[in-house]
């Protein structure tokens, strides 16, 4: 294997690697509710027991093929008569997710205006994952591929008011 090496997401900052991440190909999971910090899974066996499992509590969302995908984050500004401050970050996820299936289109409606937290396994990597935590979602949305289809993707948008990114944003790398 001279001259190759394994392909991984760099440190170039979180948010680069997020949308990095995000433009892979993943799959979705959701949960109601939100992660305290000291409860993120660090290992790969922990995150296999919160997912799609008897006593876990998130369900299989749909996948995402890497277009349209991203999480981005406004500034809210305060000015004065003296300066202009920075006082948190309006964070906004868009996300197009493929093979879903009625019953996950029926739980994401379910839970439109709900604390939520969205999770994202990359297929390419087994030893990262990205947490978008305690976010509202706004809409879920079908787009059906054409007439007579049944339903194939649906566009999902997720917010949550922060003090900084990294408040709902972990980038996770795990142990195992």
């Amino acid at each position: 294997m001279d001259g190759l090496k394994k392909i991984s997401i760099t440190n170039t900052g979180l948010k680069d690697d997020v949308i990095e991440l995000l433009s892979l190909k993943c799959k979705a999971y959701i949960a109601e509710g939100k992660f305290n910090k000291s409860g993120i899974p660090t290992t790969k066996t922990a995150l296999s027991a919160l997912i799609d499992s008897e006593s876990g509590v998130f369900i299989t969302l749909g996948e995402m093929d890497g277009s349209g995908n991203k999480i981005t984050s406004t500034p809210k500004l305060y000015e004065t008569a003296l300066r202009t401050a920075q006082t948190g970050e309006d964070l906004e996820g868009n996300f197009i997710l493929l093979n879903v299936n009625s019953k996950s289109l029926n739980f994401a409606d379910a839970l439109i205006n709900k604390v939520c937290t969205l999770l994202f396994i990359p297929d390419a990597y087994d030893d990262i994952y990205l947490i978008y935590n305690g976010v509202t979602i706004t809409s879920a949305k079908e787009i059906p591929l054409g007439d007579g289809d049944s339903i194939a993707k649906i566009s999902l948008n997720a917010k949550r008011k922060v003090n900084k990114f990294t408040d709902a944003v972990f980038l996770m790398n795990l142990e195992d």
